[in-house]
């Protein structure tokens, strides 16, 4: 009997653990480990999956950083076993591995790359609002908001992606019953802008958008001030920089510019008991923290769905809506995020104030298509 006893206590012991044994899943995050804001973005990923961790009892995750500047990330992230999907602020340096990548779901946090999924490939996603969207939530504004009519739209020929920006800013002024009367590429280097500006006061154009860099804006704008245009500026959140302010002078006071989050990532009422707990154990923050945030909810619902394979799970973030903290998020069949966030801004003295929409103003926004 005592032998029986030995027996069956040598079985347990071994059959236990393999009973208790939890699955265990990747999420994955592609960044740079020499960059801050990427640092920030695992940690908040690190600590949502702790959340998740601490709850469940089927599954354990477990994050996995891929360095972009490893030359075999895109063999890395295809050969990592039971990997959900990967999370980052995917840009223009990151094609190659879109393009490799076929399976996992990507998805992006950042506005940066309107030619994110070029191809429309299902695997790709952007759960925030990209640049094109900004641009063209900028005309909205300026149209609903700021009784605006008559643009003029420059862009800097350094990238094709200020010409998108561009081309959606028109488009959405055109759509609500204003006039682009100037739309025009100018140099990458360019630092002198009379001959154009001559044209915009002739034009009687009421507002100037740019889309290029920070610093050629703020050249746009300071020489449009000196000269008196008339016309007020508009550019892209490239210019929320105190650098900007600096070299605008007075022709970057009342400029407006569009982002993915409001003055304090506190405004995402949703996400500050997160918050608290992050900010016990991290000191850095990043603005793109709620949509990796959710970006990681939305992959680990998937485990509860019985969704555990590549292509169930890219199945899965298609037809799936999901409760988030900066709101419901869906997809497009481009894997764009239908209804995306967006937070206006307007520069006064070195301030970058928010501009809310309250009653009437909210209502005529609303409108615009």
């Amino acid at each position: 009997m005592a032998k029986f006893h030995f027996v069956l206590l040598a079985i347990l012991l071994v059959a236990v653990p393999y009973a208790s044994a939890k699955d265990t899943y990747f999420i994955g995050f592609l960044g740079n480990t020499n960059n801050v804001n990427s640092n920030a973005l695992f940690n908040s990923l690190q600590l949502a999956v702790d959340e998740f961790n601490a709850t469940n009892t089927a599954y354990t995750i477990t994050p996995q950083f891929f360095s972009e500047s490893d030359p075999s990330v895109s063999n890395s992230i295809k050969n990592q076993n039971n990997l959900l999907g990967v999370i980052g602020n995917f840009n223009a340096g990151d094609r190659d591995i879109i393009e490799n990548v076929h399976e996992v779901p990507l998805i992006s946090a950042a506005s940066e790359f309107a030619g994110l999924n070029a191809d429309k490939r299902p695997n790709v996603f952007r759960i925030a609002a990209s640049d094109t969207e900004l641009a063209a939530a900028t005309a909205r504004f300026l149209v609903a908001v700021s009784q605006k009519n008559r643009f003029a739209v420059v862009y800097s020929g350094s990238s094709t992606e200020y010409m998108k920006m561009a081309e959606a800013f028109q488009s959405s002024a055109e759509r609500n019953h204003a006039r682009a009367d100037y739309f025009k590429e100018v140099d990458a280097g360019r630092k002198d802008f009379e001959a154009v500006l001559l044209r915009l006061r002739d034009l009687k154009v009421k507002t100037i958008y740019f889309a290029g860099p920070a610093s050629q804006a703020a050249l746009l704008a300071k020489q449009s001030s000196e000269m008196n245009v008339g016309a007020d500026f508009a550019s892209t959140h490239l210019i929320c920089a105190s650098s900007f302010v600096k070299a605008s002078k007075a022709g970057g006071q009342g400029a407006i510019f569009t982002m993915i989050s409001p003055s304090s990532i506190y405004g995402f009422k949703g996400f500050r008991p997160f918050l608290k707990k992050y900010y016990d154990k991290y000191k850095d923050d990043d603005i793109h923290m709620p949509y990796v945030y959710d970006a990681a909810g939305m992959l680990l619902s998937a485990l509860p769905a019985d969704k555990k394979n590549k292509n169930d799970i890219v199945k899965y973030l298609h037809e799936t809506k999901y409760d988030g903290v900066t709101g419901p998020v869906y997809f497009n069949d481009g894997g764009e995020r239908v209804v995306s966030p967006v937070y206006f801004y307007i520069i006064r003295g070195r301030e970058f104030l928010q501009r809310d929409l309250r009653g009437p103003e909210f209502l005529e926004y609303g409108k615009m298509r």
